[in-house]
């Protein structure tokens, strides 16, 4: 696992398990929620707070907004095509090695967006 550092705009941390070594467990996902937030307090992060949207802008650093942030930004135009956003509904390692990091109108933000 790689701690990312404090900077609140660097806060994507990634966890996947081979189901074909190990079953996960509610107990090991509890144990694991468990030592995320430590390192989440220890770093000033919640890698838990579902209202944050990390997005980049080519050839950047990832950044965050608050999600209402985010949409205030993207009613006022400032979100263009160019902008890829961190997609956290991905299932599989597959998923994520190919497309963790999507145009923003290809992820739930731009389904809501054009609803």
């Amino acid at each position: 696992m790689q701690a990312i550092t404090g900077m609140s705009s660097r806060r994507i941390l990634w966890v996947a398990l081979d189901e074909a070594v190990a079953k996960a467990s509610g107990c090991g996902i509890d144990s694991l929620t468990r030592q995320v937030t430590h390192i989440g307090e220890s770093l000033g992060l919640d890698f838990f707070d579902r209202q944050a949207v990390v997005y980049r802008r080519p050839s950047c650093e990832p950044e965050s907004l608050k999600l209402h942030e985010f949409w205030a930004h993207c009613k006022a135009g400032n979100m263009g095509d160019e902008v890829l956003v961190a997609d956290t509904t991905l299932k599989t390692w597959g998923e994520f090695d190919s497309c963790f990091f999507r145009p923003w109108k290809q992820t739930w933000h731009g389904e809501m967006w054009n609803s």
